[in-house]
C-alpha cells in the first residue's frame, strides 16, 4: 500500500514467490517482468496497478485471486509451458487481454480457465523474450522531414498509428529499431 509513486521496478533473480498483497494500490507501475524462478504469484499481489503488459517466467506453477486486477492490463506474456493453475478471478476483466503462450501449448491455455477467457491468443516463443519490452514513455520528433522515434528502454518493439490532416490513417509496426 502506499507505492502510488512506484513507476519500475527489478525484481531480483532469486526470488522464488511473490506474496500476497506486494505490489497492492502501486498505481504507478505499468510493466513488470518477472524473473525466471519466480514459481507462485499470491492473492492481489498486483491488484489496483498501473499495469499494462506482464511478462510472467517459464518457472510459474501458480497465481493467487485477484493477482493481476488491474484495469489497465492488455498483454500477457507467459512463458510457461506448462499452464499455471488459477484463480477464476487472477485476471480482471480476461476478455480485454491478450495473451502471448508458447506455441507449444497455446491449445491448452485456449481449453484451461480462466485462461480460455482471454480476448485473443498469439504464438510466443523464448526467442519472443525481447518482443515483450515496451516504452513507457517513447519520444517522437520530427527533423528534415523525417519521424524520429527513441526510448529510454533497449530491445523495445514499436507499434504506432499515422494520421493525415485528410482523415486517412494507417497503422505500422516496425520490430529492431534503432535507438537514439
Amino acid at each position: 500500500y502506499g507505492c502510488t509513486g512506484l513507476t519500475s521496478i527489478h525484481i531480483p533473480d532469486n526470488v522464488t514467490s511473490i506474496e500476497r498483497e506486494t505490489f497492492y494500490g502501486c498505481t504507478g507501475l505499468t510493466s513488470i517482468h518477472i524473473p525466471d524462478n519466480v514459481t507462485s504469484i499470491g492473492d492481489l499481489a498486483f491488484s489496483y496497478t498501473g499495469l499494462v503488459y506482464v511478462t510472467l517466467p517459464s518457472s510459474l506453477t501458480s497465481i493467487g485471486y485477484n493477482a493481476f486486477s488491474c484495469n489497465s492490463l492488455t498483454d500477457v506474456y507467459c512463458n510457461a509451458e506448462n499452464v499455471p493453475s488459477a484463480s477464476s478471478n487472477s485476471f480482471f476483466n480476461p476478455g480485454n487481454i491478450t495473451l502471448y503462450a508458447p506455441s507449444a501449448s497455446l491449445n491448452d491455455y485456449k481449453s484451461t480457465e480462466p485462461w480460455n477467457k482471454f480476448k485473443a491468443y498469439r504464438e510466443y516463443s523464448s526467442s519472443d523474450i525481447q518482443a515483450t519490452e515496451k516504452c513507457s514513455t517513447p519520444t517522437i520528433n520530427i527533423a528534415n522531414g523525417i519521424l524520429i522515434f527513441s526510448c529510454e528502454t533497449s530491445g523495445v518493439t514499436y507499434h504506432w498509428s499515422i494520421s493525415s490532416s485528410d482523415g486517412t490513417n494507417g497503422t505500422l509496426t516496425y520490430s529492431n529499431a534503432i535507438y537514439l
